[in-house]
This record gives C-alpha cells, structure tokens and sequence, in this order.
C-alpha cells in the first residue's frame, strides 16, 4: 500500500485482514500455494525438547459416566 501512495497503520491493515480472513501467511499467495516453507525441529541438546502429556483428572461418579448424566439417562429418554 504504500508504494501505490495510501498511508495506513500496520494495526489497522492487519485488524482488517483478520477480519476478511486473510491473517494467515498462505493467503497473500496469489496462486494460492502455501508459501510457507517447512523447516525441520532440531533439539539443540539432549532434553531440549520434551513431550509432555497432560490428562485432566476428573471425578467419575459411581456407576460411570455416560449411565448417570449422559446418553442412556432417563433426562436423554424424554
């Protein structure tokens, strides 16, 4: 925009283009190809990287789940 003479704020452009769906990188293509190059992760060192599986602890009721509040309730029935 600015080599065609229109002035405008980085913010303001990039707020506009979130809003038409136009924030990520693969849209400014005009051929449409994704124009981001894949690059490989490398760990700098032993344990620089670390998988790590996080599981949220619930609290089943007796009987389970699914019996009690779910699909095979009386409430789902009606």
């Amino acid at each position: 925009l600015g080599a065609e003479g229109t002035a405008g704020s980085v913010r303001t452009v990039g707020r506009h283009r979130a809003h038409l769906g136009f924030n990520r990188r693969r849209f400014p293509d005009p051929t449409g190809e994704n124009n981001h190059a894949p690059r490989r992760i490398v760990a700098r060192w032993p344990g620089h990287m670390v998988d790590l599986d996080v599981k949220k602890v619930g609290v089943i009721p007796d009987g389970g789940g699914w019996g009690v509040h779910g699909l095979a309730s009386e409430q789902a029935e009606q």
